[in-house]
C-alpha cells in the first residue's frame, strides 16, 4: 500500500462539485485491464489466453476524519450509489480517478487512537483516469484535529454505562444488496451484553473531535444486532478478552453534532 505524505503530495475528494482535501492517507488506487478468457488454441494447451475488453479503476484508500471532511466522508457510505472523483497527487504523477463508486467500507477505531475510514473501489466500466490539467485544483490538506475513539464510547441500549470495548470495526458491503457488520473487542464481565447469545436490541457508538473552539460528536446507533459467530477471545495479562461479530439487521442511524453543526442519515 502506498502512503501519501510530504509537502508536494496529497489526495482530494470531489463529489457534487465540492473539493475536500483529505489528511495523511494510504492508498492502492490503480488502473487494471479488464480481460475475458478465450478457448485454448490448438497446440497451446494449458496456456491461458485472454482478450482485453477495457480498463477500470480498482484499489482502496484510507483516511482520517476531521471537522473539514467528516460530512463528505460519511456521505460516501450513506449514499454509496453516488459517484465521486479522487484527485491523487503523488508528487511524481498527478492523476484524477473519475466516476468511482464504493464496493465496501470499514470504519475502524482503537482505544485512544484515530478513527480511520477505508473505502474500497468497485470495478466498473464507467470509471477512468485523466491527468491534471492547468485548471485542476491541487489542494493541500491543512493540519487540524482528527477524530478519536475511547473505550468508554460504546454503550448498550439506552444505558449510559460503557462496555469497555477497546476496538471496533464497522463494515458495509455494496456488491449486491447492502449488508453491514459490527465487530467489537473488549473485556469479559459477568453482566456484559456482549456475552449473550441472543440478538442485541441496540448498541451506541460515540466518537469525538475536540478543539479549543468546538467539539464535534459522531454518534452511530445500531439496532437489531444478530450474533454472526461464536464468542472468541483470549486471556491476556490475566484478563479474559472477547471478540464478537454482529450482523446489523435493523437500522443504522449516523449523526454528527457540534455547536453550530448538525447532519444525520440512516442506513
Amino acid at each position: 500500500m502506498r502512503y501519501v505524505h510530504g509537502k508536494d503530495t496529497g489526495m482530494t475528494l470531489l463529489r457534487g462539485g465540492t473539493y475536500t482535501a483529505l489528511p495523511y492517507t494510504a492508498e492502492t488506487l490503480r488502473v487494471i485491464n479488464r480481460r475475458v478468457p478465450l478457448a485454448e488454441t490448438v497446440g497451446r494447451k494449458k496456456r491461458a489466453v485472454f482478450q482485453e475488453t477495457g480498463k477500470t479503476v480498482t484499489g482502496c484508500f484510507v483516511t482520517l476524519i476531521t471537522m473539514s471532511d467528516i460530512r463528505e466522508l460519511l456521505s460516501l457510505i450513506t449514499s454509496p450509489e453516488e459517484s465521486f472523483d479522487i484527485l491523487m497527487n503523488r508528487g511524481y504523477d498527478k492523476i484524477i480517478y473519475r466516476n468511482l463508486t464504493i464496493k465496501s467500507f470499514e470504519l475502524r477505531g482503537g482505544n485512544d487512537e484515530n478513527v480511520k475510514l477505508k473505502i474500497k473501489i468497485k470495478e466498473t466500466e464507467d470509471s477512468y483516469t485523466e491527468l491534471f490539467s492547468p485548471a485542476t485544483p491541487d489542494l493541500e490538506w491543512q493540519r487540524e484535529k482528527t477524530m478519536s475513539y475511547m473505550d468508554y464510547d460504546f454503550t448498550a441500549e439506552n444505558c449510559s454505562e460503557a462496555l469497555g470495548i477497546y476496538l471496533f470495526s464497522f463494515c458495509g458491503n455494496y456488491e449486491e444488496a447492502a449488508s453491514y457488520t459490527l465487530q467489537v473487542n473488549g473485556p469479559v464481565t459477568f453482566d456484559t451484553k456482549l456475552t449473550e447469545s441472543e440478538p442485541l436490541d441496540e448498541l451506541n457508538l460515540l466518537c469525538l473531535i475536540m478543539t479549543e473552539e468546538d467539539t464535534v460528536a459522531l454518534r452511530i446507533r445500531f439496532t437489531d444486532l444478530c450474533p454472526a459467530s461464536d464468542i472468541g477471545g483470549s486471556d491476556a495479562y490475566g484478563e479474559q478478552l472477547i471478540q464478537r461479530l454482529f450482523n446489523i439487521d435493523g437500522t443504522i442511524s449516523i449523526e454528527v453534532r457540534g455547536t453550530n453543526t448538525y447532519w444525520g442519515k440512516e442506513l
